[in-house]
């Protein structure tokens, strides 16, 4: 492997990439603990590198991205020597959200592997090595379009992660607490979200907003009950309504039909 090669462009006005950069380093490579005011996201195509952040050493190889946030301080090991593609993005708001998104999933220190052969590793860092050695304007722009592929890919496997764990989460949640007695304010409050982040997290989930979900489950809940003897004040009483009238209400409104005619339906 060879030691010491570094090839990199800097984007004058950041958007939110600042710096895209081709390096290999050879086997006993160190650093010692530095940090940067950018996000620094590599993605490792050859070899290895044990990076220690946060009191914590991780060996990231081959197939791995790993992201280090701004002002952590970090340090560098390699046993074997590696090669990486490495973007940094600058802490700016830009056009299409890309910063903000990385700031709301990337957290703290993190290692991805994001699925990769031999051939494609070695494709894309002969790909990315070709245009920064020739910073010609139309490799310059190709080169972007590369970087941007790979935090895209990123934050595409971030994004699913997070809905997973979301869905774990609000199911926590509500076995916790009476869904349709809990406001959107709860729901963030408890889930530590903002509204614009649970609502798009929800909508992935459920096809619905949060709210809208707890709302179903109320109804779902007045329709199980329906098929039962217990009258409509006992109904509205169990689901959180004050009187039968605004249970009808509220269930004409989803059903285009009253309790009664409902009940008479189900035999």
């Amino acid at each position: 492997m060879q030691s010491g090669e570094y090839l990199s462009i800097r984007i004058a006005v950041p958007d939110p990439i600042s710096n895209i950069n081709f390096m290999a380093r050879g086997a006993g490579f160190r650093m010692e603990a530095h940090s940067h005011d950018f996000y620094h996201i590599n993605r490792i195509l050859d070899g290895s590198v044990t990076v220690e952040a946060d009191g914590i050493a991780k060996e990231i190889g081959a197939g791995c991205i790993m992201v280090l946030p701004p002002s952590l301080p970090h340090s560098l090991y390699s046993r074997t020597g590696y090669k990486q593609i490495g973007i940094d993005v600058a802490c700016v708001e830009d056009f299409r959200g890309i910063f903000s998104e990385i700031k709301a999933l990337c957290g703290g220190f993190s290692v991805k592997t994001i699925p990769t052969t031999a051939y494609t590793a070695q494709e894309a860092l002969g790909r990315m090595r070709g245009l920064l050695s020739d910073p010609t304007k139309g490799n310059i722009l190709r080169a972007r379009n590369v970087a941007e592929a790979q935090i895209l890919d990123l934050l595409e496997l971030l994004r699913r992660e997070n809905d997973d764990c979301f869905l774990d989460r609000f199911g926590a949640m509500l076995s916790r607490c009476v869904p349709w007695q809990l406001s959107l304010s709860d729901m963030c409050r408890i889930l530590g979200l903002c509204r614009t982040e649970l609502e798009r997290r929800a909508k992935n989930a459920f096809g619905c907003g949060a709210s809208e979900y707890c709302a179903r489950l109320r109804y779902a809940a007045v329709c199980n009950l329906l098929r039962s003897d217990m009258p409509l004040d006992g109904i509205a009483r169990e689901v959180g309504f004050c009187d039968a009238s605004h249970l009808s209400r509220f269930f004409a409104a989803r059903a285009g039909m009253t309790p009664g005619q409902y009940r008479r339906i189900m035999g």
